[in-house]
């Protein structure tokens, strides 16, 4: 992995950030999810305040992943976002008031409109304080979906750090730890973490085990490279659970009972004269 530079450039970065954000594509598979619930978990572990976010719901598949209760599909809660159903023209003035320790908006409607529907009017939550954002398994800013839709101008302001291993990725983050030779994006993290010196215990590790072995088909897939075996030795020598394949003779046992005939009566004749 050729990227000392950037991991310098990274470390120097998480140095004073107090407040992250980790961000997963709307496109997700194990290897994905994995490698950002290590990542956070890590961060989380060095006394930051980390958040991980997802633009869609998170799957069964990925229940045995630790930590996967605190993805969140919403960026942060910084901005209170007051909405209602608007007439084009039915507003006349919006205008604040402070009562002591109350805060009120006022809405006045023109003459001839009704007022608001306080039935109807919502409330919602936005933006973050997050000073350094990571973002793992996305090849352009649009892939992370309604995430970045609704949060440009925070992509635009906050460094970015990208993560990933996708020949077509565009090198749109600040600080970029791209590594096309990598086996997968759990191998990438588990190298950051290494490198620059963050936590890594038998959660963490586990998760980017199984990250690993998702990607790799068990490590029989044709991008399993030396750094690969090294990773995984990393991963359980920091406490991972080793979580091996099905033997054989377990899946025929399954083939057996699961026949139709297995229930039904049996003739056995021996051959031994009594």
């Amino acid at each position: 992995m050729n990227q000392n530079s950037n991991l310098q450039k990274l470390q120097q970065a998480l140095s004073p950030a107090q407040s992250i954000l980790v961000t997963m594509p709307q496109s997700l598979n194990l290897d994905k999810v994995a490698a950002s619930l290590a990542l956070y978990l890590s961060l989380k572990k060095t006394g930051k305040a980390v958040t991980v976010v997802c633009p869609q719901s998170i799957k069964v598949e990925f229940s045995q992943l630790v930590g996967v209760d605190k993805v969140t599909d919403k960026i942060g809660n910084r901005n209170l976002t007051v909405s209602f159903d608007y007439v084009k023209d039915s507003i006349e003035k919006v205008s604040y008031n402070i009562e002591g320790s109350k805060f009120n908006i006022l809405i006045q409607p023109k003459t001839g409109y009704p007022p608001l529907d306080a039935k109807k009017v919502s409330y919602s939550y936005s933006g973050t304080d997050s000073e350094l954002i990571f973002i793992i398994g996305t090849q352009r800013f649009e892939d992370l979906g309604r995430l970045y839709e609704n949060e440009r101008s925070l992509f635009s302001e906050k460094q970015v750090v990208n993560i990933d291993y996708n020949p077509k990725n565009t090198g749109f983050g600040e600080i970029n730890i791209f590594n096309p030779q990598a086996s997968s994006y759990s191998e990438i993290v588990a190298i950051i973490l290494k490198t620059i010196n963050l936590p890594c215990d038998g959660d963490i590790a586990t998760n980017l085990l199984l990250g690993l072995q998702s990607a790799t088909n068990n490590f029989q897939s044709p991008n399993v490279s030396a750094d690969t075996f090294e990773v995984a030795a990393y991963c359980l020598r920091a406490g991972a659970k080793w979580i091996g394949e099905k033997k054989p003779l377990e899946e025929e046992k399954k083939k057996i009972i699961s026949s139709p005939d297995w229930l039904s009566p049996k003739i056995y004749k021996g051959k031994t004269r009594v």
